[in-house]
């Protein structure tokens, strides 16, 4: 199985899901598809969790993956050191970004409760007594309209994007490991019939 080119394939699929990582951050701006002032927009979003983290930093592994389907690329150390490198910053990012998504899940939202303060109706909920598995609460939330699934659907994609993202980087990372051009390298200058 000739590794670079499963790198490349693997380089192609995370531009697109960092794309979604990115326009589902930005959706989390424009609750319901409005605009609306900024010290209204929940306070987890400010931390980019999509942009930069499953956004930005998973795109630097993907020119990585996306160049290991060239000629010679991942054949010498220096290649493989950085492409283990941007893996590593990739994880990171996408850890970011699933620890913000799910602090974003389970204390919800900023909104308008009827008085015309905003707030976070949520915050001190205990994980059973979450919002999350109790709908009848979501009415609490007046302003911005459908600002509880709107917060749900867009922290839950960042989310699950992270996670697909990880599993692509750790599938191309098993099989640069098992096919590392050092090691069959070396096996090529091994006499027959002696193992290490």
């Amino acid at each position: 199985m000739c590794t670079g080119k499963c790198s490349k394939c693997i380089g192609v699929v995370l531009f697109p899901l960092a794309v979604c990582a990115i326009i589902s951050n930005l959706l989390l701006y424009f609750p319901n598809g409005n605009v609306i002032e900024p010290d209204k927009i929940t306070d987890l979003v400010w931390f980019f969790h999509g942009i930069l983290g499953a956004g930005i930093l998973v795109i630097l592994p993907a020119f990585m993956m996306l160049g290991a389907g060239g000629a010679g690329c991942c054949a010498n150390r220096c290649g493989m050191l950085l492409s283990v490198l941007l893996a590593v910053l990739g994880a990171a990012g996408g850890v970011y970004c699933m620890v913000i998504s799910s602090l974003g899940l389970i204390s919800g939202p900023l909104c308008d409760t009827g008085d015309g303060v905003y707030i976070y109706p949520f915050r001190n909920d205990t994980l059973t007594d979450n919002y999350l598995f109790n709908q009848t609460t979501w009415s609490i939330c007046k302003e911005p309209e459908n600002i509880i699934m709107w917060n749900i659907v867009f922290h839950q994609w960042t989310y699950w994007i992270h996670m697909w993202h990880m599993h692509e980087e750790k599938k191309v990372h098993i099989l640069l490991e098992c096919k590392s051009p050092t090691k069959n390298a070396s096996d090529k200058h091994r006499p027959a019939g002696i193992h290490v």
